[in-house]
Formats: C-alpha cells, sequence, structure tokens
C-alpha cells in the first residue's frame, strides 16, 4: 500500500490495515518534507506536516513501513541540504515515537511532471542528499535515479 498518510489516523483505516499483519505486506508512507513551509510547497495544499508524521508514527507502532520521500527540482533548484537534513529529523521523530521503519526510499521525477518548473536531481546530487539522510538516521536508505525525458512530443 502506498499512502499520502493523510488518514492513517482514523480507526477504520487502523482497522483494515491491522488485516495485513496477516500475510506478507508492504507499506510505503509518504514524506516529502521535512519543514511545514517546503511541505506546502510540495503538496500544493495547506496539510499539516506534523498531522503526517504523527499519522506514520502511529501505523509505524502496529506496522513496519517504508519512507518514500521525493525529491524534484523546482525552478532548477533542488530542497537544499537544510530541508533534507529536516527531513531527516522527521525519520528521526517518527522512530522516537515509536514507529518501525524498515527502509527510507529517496527519489526525484522519474517521468515529464505536469508543470514544466518541476523537474529531475541529477544522479550525484540526489547521492548527496541521501547520504545527508543516512547519515542523520539509523535505517537503511536507497536511491532511485530519474531518467530524462524528451523535451519535445
Amino acid at each position: 500500500m502506498l499512502t499520502n498518510a493523510l488518514l492513517l489516523n482514523k480507526p477504520e483505516v487502523q482497522k483494515a490495515l491491522s488485516g495485513l499483519k496477516a500475510g506478507p505486506y508492504e507499506v510505503w508512507a509518504k514524506l516529502d518534507a521535512g519543514t511545514q513551509p517546503y511541505f506546502e510547497v510540495i503538496s500544493g495544499r495547506k496539510l499539516s506536516l506534523q498531522r503526517v508524521v504523527d499519522n506514520i508514527a502511529e501505523c509505524g507502532r502496529n506496522l513496519e513501513l517504508t519512507i518514500q520521500s521525493l525529491f524534484p527540482t523546482i525552478d532548477g533548484a533542488d530542497p537544499g541540504d537544510a530541508e533534507v537534513l529536516a527531513l531527516a529529523d522527521r525519520i528521526n521523530e517518527i522512530r522516537a515515537k515509536g514507529g518501525r521503519l524498515r527502509l527510507i526510499q529517496v527519489y526525484t521525477t522519474a517521468r515529464r511532471p505536469a508543470q514544466d518548473r518541476i523537474g529531475m536531481i541529477e544522479d550525484g546530487r540526489l547521492d548527496e542528499l541521501a547520504a545527508l539522510i543516512a547519515g542523520k538516521v539509523d535505517v537503511p536508505v536507497e536511491v532511485y535515479y530519474g531518467r530524462h525525458w524528451e523535451t519535445s512530443d
């Protein structure tokens, strides 16, 4: 299951997820920001990052999770070291609240986004951002590279 974690606090969702314990499962929770301002930019909405973090922690107390973090460029700029380190702090917060994390997946755009201002982080820089996270958290980190899409249709 892949989730944006917004509804993981709902009792009916928790009940449905508890059924996963009966067999093999994977739950991937999206966490694409470490700060509220960047979260609003990346999500395109005024949602609570703290709610997402708390929901992931709550779900992670019952099920082992994978965190999936998308890092695109916006207007040519990546999120920057400070934002990525703040995301690592959020991951540590989830773990401190009892959330069991199996893996952190770090990736960038892999296909042409709907908005031209969104782009792909080059492999070397994505490796650097992943290394920042890996240096701060005690969870394995895997990198998934983007791919250059055609500039003409």
